[in-house]
């Protein structure tokens, strides 16, 4: 992991890493998902994000993290499906394999999560998002979808799960099923995200409420996300669990290989196709 101050680099691994950290306090840190040209959420992704959860967790300063894209189109396109079998299913600490785990470990963290949406976020990277706190968006850049069912398989990362107690039944089966990207205004209208805010200002916006909440006292923002966890409810491990096996089980199927192949040879994981994604995956 690749860890920066305002003024310095901090010591780190010699390994590359897409998960790029800044310190803007020791309070605030800022996080950019850096993995062109697409932003895939690869192997390489996730053990970036697990080293990034282990140290958060053991600093007991940071009151507020937000995850941003470096990519200019996409904030996290989709997992790598040319490399699902590279997935390693190892438990972390919450006993649930990699990304679930990073996921759970943010939600029940005693700090703010906030995701700064430029771009296409869909299938994992709109998981990614639904697992942190807070989100918001642009209002011309920022599109979020669930694609799986369009690819051959079904959300396994959390979407199945998070994404109904946001937004509600009927939208969920609209926004799994039917596969759309959904803009930044409808996505607020839903509640998929916090705000839609026009791009101009958007980073402004997400700076001073970051910014804000690291004047805050810890414990207390801890406690009262604690209790709102309690009250809302939030995703259960065995639920998760599932999910993702069904996923596993449907990458299997002889339908779904022969969906993704097609799409692969049509251009799938690649820039120009990606863009219009959405579009494409309404052809067979």
């Amino acid at each position: 992991m690749n860890i920066r101050s305002r003024d310095k680099e901090l010591p780190t691994n010699s390994s590359k890493t897409p998960v790029v950290v800044e310190r803007r306090s020791a309070s605030y840190w800022r996080v950019t998902l850096n993995n062109p040209p697409l932003n895939l959420f690869d192997p390489e992704m996730i053990a970036g994000l697990q080293a990034l959860i282990e140290q958060l967790e053991h600093d007991d300063q940071v009151k507020v993290v937000v995850f941003e894209s470096g990519v200019p189109d996409f904030f996290i396109a989709h997992i790598d499906l040319a490399r699902l079998g590279d997935l390693s299913t190892e438990p972390g600490p919450t006993g649930l394999s990699p990304w679930p785990d990073v996921a759970r470990r943010m939600e029940l963290a005693p700090f703010i999560t906030v995701g700064k949406v430029r771009g296409r976020a869909r299938g994992v990277g709109s998981e990614f998002l639904l697992a942190l706190d807070v989100r918001f968006a642009s209002r011309e850049r920022a599109l979020l979808s669930q694609i799986e069912i369009g690819t051959g398989i079904i959300p396994g990362g959390g979407g199945l799960d998070r994404l109904p107690r946001l937004i509600g039944r009927a939208r969920a089966l609209e926004a799994i099923i039917g596969c759309e990207d959904f803009d930044a205004d409808t996505a607020e209208r839903y509640g998929w995200v916090n705000r839609s805010i026009p791009d101009a200002e958007l980073d402004a916006f997400v700076e001073r409420f970051a910014t804000r909440v690291a004047t805050f006292d810890r414990r207390l923002i801890a406690a009262a996300k604690e209790i709102i966890n309690q009250r809302a409810g939030l995703a259960q491990p065995a639920d998760l669990v599932s999910s993702q096996k069904k996923f596993f089980e449907t990458a299997t199927w002889h339908e779904s290989q022969a969906r993704l192949a097609s799409l692969m040879q049509r251009g799938l994981q690649q820039v120009e196709f990606e863009l219009r994604l959405g579009d494409h995956l309404a052809t067979p």
